[in-house]
């Protein structure tokens, strides 16, 4: 009887040490190289963005909602020949699409790069599967992207 007690003690103990270990599975320098790939990537994405636009702003070819619909129709033929592109519209189209699809490209080797060289893949992948599912593992993240975002505008003042 009291072997079958420390048992199961024994047991409670060794599954409660591995749940705790489980929470606690990421260390916070782990949170914190995963945060400053983020925080880069996300601000890449907004300087990709507004240089897009801007592309997309300053041509004198196409306007602004022209373009849009000339984007929009891109995969549907009927749709395309109802706008009735001219050539130099066509160019600087393929141009701005050529150039953006290009930036992306190299966005995207770096990103890659990034996360293989100052997080590892196979920490990226379990901490990026990890944060979907763990209320409490997002909260430590989303302290530590916010601390760090604060810290940055705090340097830039």
């Amino acid at each position: 009887m009291l072997r079958s007690v420390l048992l199961s003690i024994s047991l409670f103990l060794v599954a409660f040490s591995l749940v705790g270990q489980n929470e606690n599975k990421y260390a916070d320098e782990d949170l914190i190289k995963y945060a400053l790939v983020m925080k880069w990537a996300e601000e890449e994405k907004d300087k990709m963005t507004a240089i897009y636009n801007g592309w997309i702003r300053s041509n004198e070819v196409i306007s602004t909602p022209r373009f849009l619909k000339i984007k929009n129709a891109a995969d549907d033929s009927l749709k395309w020949s109802e706008l009735d592109v001219v050539s130099e519209e066509m160019k600087v189209f393929n141009q701005i699409t050529n150039d953006y699809d290009s930036m992306v490209s190299s966005f995207t080797a770096l990103y890659k790069k990034k996360i293989k060289e100052e997080i590892s893949a196979v920490l990226y992948n379990n901490l990026r599967k990890d944060l979907k599912n763990n209320n409490d593992l997002k909260a430590r993240y989303k302290t530590i992207l916010d601390d760090l975002k604060e810290d940055e505008e705090w340097s830039s003042d």
